[in-house]
């Protein structure tokens, strides 16, 4: 099944959803789902403006899986179905999606590592404080493992991980030293792995790899709660009450990083 629908996002794009989606959506990221997480009101307004959104997500983190991971080479579809059946590893990223109550919800996770055939490594590369990992970082990762087996993937022995480095530090050989180490982990047996986790945590001052639990009936019902913020055509969103959040974004006009087109938060003239 997995090959049938990678071949189908490769080469037709996803689906469109068979419900009706606010702003005329077709489909929804896993992104855009999370990060109502941080403020429904700068999810939607992103949604609105994509290109301001996209601009903001650059200057906050950079591509910072490319500073880790050596630049992955754009194989063909054919090409990509042998490597994973033949090869003993394959380090690869590419859509995954799920039509989920009628919506089709997609993204693409940072890095997946195939061993023997299966995926054995999720990965998001994400920047801050080390050993601080938020609620919509656990959730984009545990949605895209979600996805991952509804692709028709065998997530059995998966481990899903966050790697998350401090900001601003430059990523160089600590960061290969980092996906060195994990890929040493697939030699090692399943019980062993959240020592071998625990070792990298102490041999990387900047970074820190936290390993994710996951739960498909927390996950699924977290998915829906997600999906009625935009099949819910009349919903207006909330924004967040956090005045810090509010100060530092791009669509607050008394923000340093206020965008270029001056588009405002509606919610502006009731925090000032």
């Amino acid at each position: 099944m997995w090959k049938e629908k990678l071949r189908n996002s490769v080469e037709i794009g996803l689906p469109k959803s068979s419900v009706e989606l606010k702003h005329n959506r077709t489909t929804l990221g896993v992104s855009t789902l999370t990060n109502t997480e941080y403020c429904e009101q700068q999810a939607e307004l992103n949604l609105l403006y994509p290109q301001i959104g996209k601009t903001d997500k650059i200057m906050k983190t950079g591509n910072i899986s490319e500073m880790i991971i050596s630049p992955l080479k754009q194989v063909e579809y054919d090409t990509l179905i042998e490597d994973i059946e033949t090869k003993p590893m394959v380090i690869t990223k590419f859509q995954i999606y799920s039509e989920i109550d009628g919506v089709v919800v997609g993204g693409v996770p940072d890095a997946v590592v195939f061993y023997s055939g299966v995926p054995y490594l999720l990965i998001e590369f994400k920047t801050g404080s080390p050993n601080n990992i938020w609620k919509n970082e656990i959730n984009q990762l545990l949605i895209y493992r979600y996805l991952l087996e509804e692709m028709g993937f065998d997530c059995t022995s998966i481990r899903n991980l966050i790697v998350k480095s401090r900001s601003g530090v430059k990523i160089g050989e600590k960061g290969k030293k980092i996906m060195k180490q994990l890929y040493k982990i697939g030699n090692y047996d399943l019980d062993k792995f959240k020592n071998q986790i625990q070792k990298i945590n102490v041999i990387q001052f900047d970074n820190h790899v936290h390993l994710i639990d996951y739960y498909e009936g927390s996950i699924i019902n977290l998915i829906r709660r997600y999906l009625g913020l935009y099949t819910d055509l009349n919903r207006v969103p909330t924004n967040s009450s956090n005045l810090r959040k509010c100060e530092s974004c791009i669509y607050f006009p008394k923000s340093k990083r206020f965008n270029e087109n001056r588009i405002t938060c509606p919610y502006f003239k009731n925090v000032y």
